[in-house]
């Protein structure tokens, strides 16, 4: 069902679709003490996430867009970025997950977003730094480990270079 909201993200659900779920959304905000007001609140989240899913069974195969193959290779890259940011920065470890060649998909990366593969990867890793930085009271040490970087020094000089500022600056100034 949800399948086709990788192709079609962006969905006209008709009017009465969507007065039910706002209305389903207003009865959400309503409920905020007693017992089974989890229970309550998820039970109506689950009824908009089948209005919507059943919403997508109603789209045509002609408003289903189809992606070329640097495209999917291009998304497929993301997803794995997304999940493996934290441990792997390696070109190399991207194309052989995505069965490719690490020059292609560098290649395909630059050709389909105007940027370079690597520095997707610095890109993630860097909002996921200031985000440990800003959120958490993770010391400078825990956030080089969480992002698995060999050594503290070596995560303090990587952010430096990426943003002008060493993490403890970034932390107590931006």
């Amino acid at each position: 069902m949800l399948k086709k909201a990788d192709v079609c993200p962006c969905l006209q659900l008709d009017d009465l679709v969507s007065e039910d779920i706002k209305a389903l959304c207003k009865m959400i905000k309503r409920y905020n003490e007693g017992i089974s007001v989890g229970l309550v609140k998820n039970a109506l989240m689950h009824s908009i996430i089948f209005m919507v899913s059943s919403s997508y069974e109603r789209i045509e195969h002609a408003e289903v867009q189809t992606y070329s193959r640097p495209e999917v290779l291009t998304r497929r890259f993301f997803d794995l970025l997304l999940q493996y940011y934290q441990t792997e920065r390696a070109a190399s470890f991207y194309a052989d997950r995505l069965c490719v060649t690490a020059k292609y998909l560098s290649t395909v990366i630059k050709q389909t977003t105007g940027y370079p593969l690597l520095s997707w990867v610095y890109d993630v890793v860097v909002l996921a730094a200031k985000r440990y930085l800003k959120t958490t009271s993770l010391t400078i040490q825990q956030v080089s480990e969480a992002l698995n970087f060999s050594t503290p020094s070596s995560f303090v000089r990587f952010f430096r270079q990426r943003t002008g500022y060493t993490p403890l600056e970034y932390r107590n100034k931006v």
